[in-house]
């Protein structure tokens, strides 16, 4: 017999669709915020790897434009500010854009399969 059948008595048989409608929304509820989580941590990871350098190119870029931002430095902090704030935030849209189209649907039928598995062995244990 399959892992993922259950094999009940008349009483359990009469339980189950209410114990699996509570557990479905738990686990929708669940699910959904492990992907949203995942996909976060995905997009920090490659917006921390990749910022420092077009942070770097955008400000050796205003420097070599004019020479002057090298005296006051805290002109210069600033600007550097300005630009950290400016690349963070248009990588974050541009990373979240990407891992949405490559990497959600992997994601969501990653998380989808352990909340099914998880649901079937709670079933089990909730109608036992």
């Amino acid at each position: 017999m399959p892992q993922d059948w259950l094999v009940l008595e008349s009483k359990q048989a009469k339980r189950l669709p209410k114990v699996a409608k509570e557990l479905q929304v738990q686990a929708t509820q669940t699910g959904e915020r492990e992907v949203k989580q995942r996909v976060t941590q995905l997009v920090t990871q490659q917006v921390k790897a990749q910022a420092p350098a077009v942070i770097t190119a955008q400000m050796k870029a205003k420097v070599s434009a004019d020479p002057s931002l090298m005296q006051d430095q805290t002109q210069f902090r600033a600007l550097q500010q300005q630009v950290t704030t400016q690349v963070t935030a248009s990588l974050t849209r541009k990373v979240t854009k990407q891992v949405e189209a490559k990497e959600l649907p992997k994601i969501k039928q990653q998380v989808t399969a352990k909340a099914k598995s998880k649901l079937i062995q709670t079933l089990r244990q909730e109608l036992e």
